[in-house]
C-alpha cells in the first residue's frame, strides 16, 4: 500500500526547481507550492521575458503544476478511502498514539491475519525490532537486527518518532530509560520493541468478535510498561 505522496514530492522538487530558472524570485510572487493556492497559480504562471524559450518554461511550469495537482487530488481521495476502511474494520490500530489511517492500513498489509503460533515476539522478529545482545568488556548492550521486513519496521519507527515528540508517556519512558544509562537511540530501540507489542495486542483486537473486542483490555496497553 503506497500513497503518491513520494511522487507528489518529486514533482513539486521539480517544479520548484524549473520556477527557480523562469524566476530566482518566484516564492516572493506566489504562494508556497505545498498549498492549492500555489498550484492553482503556476496553472496560469506566465514567466518573464517575451523570447520562445520564455514560453516554452511557461508551458513546463503549467503541465508540471497539472500534474502537481492530479497527484494531490488522487492522494487525497485515496486517504478518504482508506480512512474509511480503517475506520469500519481496523479503528483498533488507530487508538495507538502516532497510528493514523494510512499507518493502520500499511500495518495491515504487512501483518495480514492473525495466525497461530504467531505472538508478540514473532511479530518483533518480523519487524527487525528485537533486540540482539551486543554485550562487550562486560558492558551488556543490545542492538536492533537489520534482518525483518523493512516496510513494517518503517511504519514502527514513524510512529516511535510522533510519540517522541508529541506523546507525554512515550517521552517519559524514553527519558527514563535514558536515566536507567541507555544512549538516545538504545532508549528509542526500547521504546520501538514496546510499540510492536502494542500493535500486536491492537492487531488482534481487529479481528476478535464485536463482543469480544468491546470487552478487550486496550487500555492496559497504553502506557509504555518499564
Amino acid at each position: 500500500m503506497v500513497l503518491p505522496s513520494h511522487n507528489l514530492s518529486r514533482v513539486r522538487n521539480r517544479l520548484h526547481a524549473l520556477l527557480l530558472v523562469c524566476d530566482p524570485e518566484y516564492q516572493r510572487r506566489l504562494p508556497a507550492l505545498t498549498t492549492a493556492a500555489g498550484v492553482a497559480a503556476c496553472l496560469e504562471y506566465a514567466a518573464p521575458g517575451d523570447s520562445p524559450l520564455s514560453r516554452a518554461r511557461e508551458q513546463a511550469v503549467r503541465h508540471l503544476a497539472a500534474q502537481l495537482a492530479l497527484l494531490a487530488d488522487q492522494e487525497r481521495q485515496l486517504r478518504e478511502r482508506l480512512e474509511h476502511l480503517v475506520a469500519a474494520r481496523f479503528a483498533p490500530l488507530c487508538a495507538i498514539q502516532g497510528v493514523g489511517p494510512v499507518i493502520a492500513a500499511g500495518l495491515i498489509a504487512e501483518l495480514g491475519a492473525p495466525r497461530p503460533g504467531f505472538g508478540e515476539a514473532q511479530l518483533a522478529a518480523m519487524a527487525g525490532v528485537a533486540p540482539l545482545e551486543a554485550s562487550t568488556a562486560g558492558v551488556v548492550r543490545h542492538r536492533l537486527s537489520r534482518q525483518g521486513n523493512r516496510r513494517l519496521n518503517r511504519l514502527l519507527h514513524h510512529v516511535a518518532l510522533v510519540q517522541a515528540r508529541s506523546y507525554a508517556p512515550a517521552r517519559a519512558y524514553l527519558a527514563r530509560r535514558q536515566q536507567e544509562g541507555r544512549t538516545a537511540r538504545e532508549a528509542r530501540r526500547a521504546l520501538k520493541r514496546h510499540l510492536a507489542r502494542r500493535v500486536w495486542h491492537h492487531w488482534q483486537a481487529c479481528w476478535a468478535p464485536p463482543a469480544e473486542a468491546c470487552a478487550s483490555p486496550l487500555t492496559a496497553c497504553i502506557a509504555p510498561a518499564a
